[in-house]
């Protein structure tokens, strides 16, 4: 009896043919047009680990959501006034959720280890490095003034120590 393999990986065999650099490339680009992975990615490891992270992000943003528990909305509300969480992960840095979804894109471009997965990853990071500065952190520090500001003072932005206001 012979081994059936998923859809995906048939697809990815057959266009690679028996050439293993070609094998493993991701069958969706490749069906695409061509997106070649880089090659330095490229790692059959690099890629299950990037896979793995990425479903352990999932949850770890999940776990972020219910600390926030009523505070948490997808974008700042004027009409509203949440409480400002700084226990659990929000103790170690304040937008852990944010910091979550870059490392969740991230090891997804691991996955597909081409130059536009590498540029979504790097307009993610842009993305929330605008969204934090320029729409939440002055939402909060006008509904929570002091104590935001004393919470920007000890607590890192994206990564613990690192982002702090003085």
């Amino acid at each position: 009896m012979a081994l059936r393999h998923p859809p995906l990986v048939r697809v990815a065999h057959h266009r690679g043919g028996g050439n293993p650099a070609r094998r493993h490339r991701s069958p969706l680009a490749e069906l695409g047009g061509g997106l070649r992975p880089l090659p330095v990615l490229d790692h059959s490891a690099l890629r299950m680990a990037g896979a793995a992270l990425a479903a352990l992000s999932t949850g770890v943003v999940f776990a972020c959501q219910q600390a926030m528990g009523a505070s948490w909305r997808l974008a700042p509300d004027p009409g509203e006034h949440p409480l400002l969480i700084t226990t659990g992960p929000f103790r170690l840095v304040r937008n852990p959720i944010l910091t979550t979804l870059a490392v969740m894109t991230g090891a997804l471009a691991l996955t597909v280890p081409n130059a536009l997965a590498l540029a979504g990853t790097a307009a993610v990071l842009i993305g929330n490095e605008l969204q934090v500065r320029h729409v939440e952190e002055p939402y909060l520090m006008g509904i929570h003034g002091t104590a935001y500001q004393e919470y920007t003072a000890r607590t890192g932005r994206f990564l613990p120590l690192l982002g702090r206001r003085k």
